[in-house]
């Protein structure tokens, strides 16, 4: 029988990595998907997929992922997005006997993990390093404000609380910026750990008029990824890496062989799996000038650097699976050499036909089937 996974949110980027990480051995894999959109090309990479009310709309969603979960019986469930981190932890503690299936922690954690504040607070609790932080609102005054940046100075970031994929981060260079930001609500603001030295010059000047591209590229982002089995323990090692991000996606990643951010990482793992936290945790770090590790950002799924940890040896699809599931997935074959890389991720293309999208909207399922792999595989040719 083989690993029956189910993704949620399979049209997203994380979906995508979970895909490719599986490319090499889908003979020993079912990939059901699930996904409130008819049209991403990557449903349509799944065995079958079926279509959800959005994650807003709790009480619907659940009770249709509870009707693919009798339909299907997957072994493992995996997130697309953080929100569905959040659903399935609350699932998890309404239905002990789905936490095989369910790689996470209790509901309470998982807010702890989305919410850049309480995340703050859980590290200042357990004595990790994290960027100091504050948060925008009515429990924070002007004082309060005025005493961070004398602490800091700029630049600073300002980032919604509960944000994910960088959408609407702001760099902040300068008190007028600052001051729009604080009076928004639910946004935090932290230093600006490790900034590039020519940060400034990355930024227009408006009178010279809107450019219609702009892209800041931050070629610093050290993340490292860990798997936390059933009983606390840590399944396989800790993956520690540094990509370049671009618009909020990783393009580059190579890993880093330092001791210190993996034992770092190490008291992350210990502190989550003390709250309850199992499955994937991810921890993104700066390094600062002492040669230390300071984390800004934590997640409890797998991660747009999924696939380019596969790659370099890590499978924690592989590590889920034999620790939620009992299934030794193999490895399979992954085409990358075993020498010390890189991994750089390009665009490329998806042909989707429209009858696909139009049956997942339809009917509100999709399967596929033998004549669909041959109908891709003769366009492909033609073309």
């Amino acid at each position: 029988m083989p690993l029956r996974i189910l993704i949620l949110s399979a049209g997203s980027l994380v979906a995508q990595n979970i895909l490719d990480a599986l490319e090499g051995r889908r003979e020993w894999v079912s990939v059901i998907g699930a996904d409130a959109g008819t049209t991403s090309p990557r449903l349509f990479r799944c065995d079958i997929v079926y279509r959800t009310p959005l994650t807003d709309q709790p009480d619907a969603f659940r009770e249709r992922l509870l009707e693919i979960i009798d339909r299907e019986r997957p072994n493992l469930i995996l997130a697309g997005r953080d929100h569905d981190v959040n659903f399935m932890s609350e699932l998890r503690d309404r239905v002990p006997e789905f936490a095989s299936m369910l790689p996470c922690g209790p509901a309470a954690m998982a807010r702890v993990i989305q919410d850049k504040w309480q995340s703050f607070l859980f590290c200042r609790r357990n004595g990790l390093p994290m960027a100091d932080t504050i948060v925008t609102g009515p429990a924070t005054g002007a004082s309060e404000i005025d005493d961070f940046v004398s602490r800091h100075g700029f630049p600073l970031i300002g980032k919604p609380r509960y944000g994910a994929a960088s959408i609407g981060v702001r760099v902040l260079l300068e008190e007028s910026q600052l001051r729009r930001i604080t009076a928004r609500p639910d946004f935090v603001i932290q230093p600006y750990m490790a900034p590039p030295r020519d940060l400034c010059d990355k930024f227009f000047d408006p009178a010279d008029g809107w450019p219609l591209f702009h892209v800041l590229t931050d070629e610093g982002q050290f993340a490292a990824q860990a798997t936390i089995a059933p009983d606390g323990s840590l399944a396989g090692n800790i993956f520690c890496g540094i990509n370049t991000m671009v618009m909020g996606r990783s393009e580059y990643t190579r890993p880093v062989d330092d001791p210190e951010m993996a034992a770092t990482m190490e008291r992350f793992v210990r502190a989550a799996a003390r709250e309850g936290w199992r499955g994937c945790l991810n921890v993104q770090f700066r390094r600062i000038q002492d040669g230390s590790y300071c984390a800004f950002e934590l997640a409890g799924r797998m991660t747009g650097t999924t696939s380019a940890r596969r790659l370099f040896g890590y499978d924690e699809i592989g590590l889920l699976a034999q620790a939620f599931a009992g299934f030794e997935l193999p490895t399979g074959w992954t085409g990358a050499p075993p020498m010390t890389g890189s991994v750089t991720k390009s665009l490329v293309d998806f042909y989707t036909p429209t009858d696909w999208a139009d049956q997942l909207a339809r009917d509100g399922c999709w399967r596929r089937s033998e004549s669909d792999s041959r109908q891709v595989r003769n366009d492909l040719r033609r073309g």
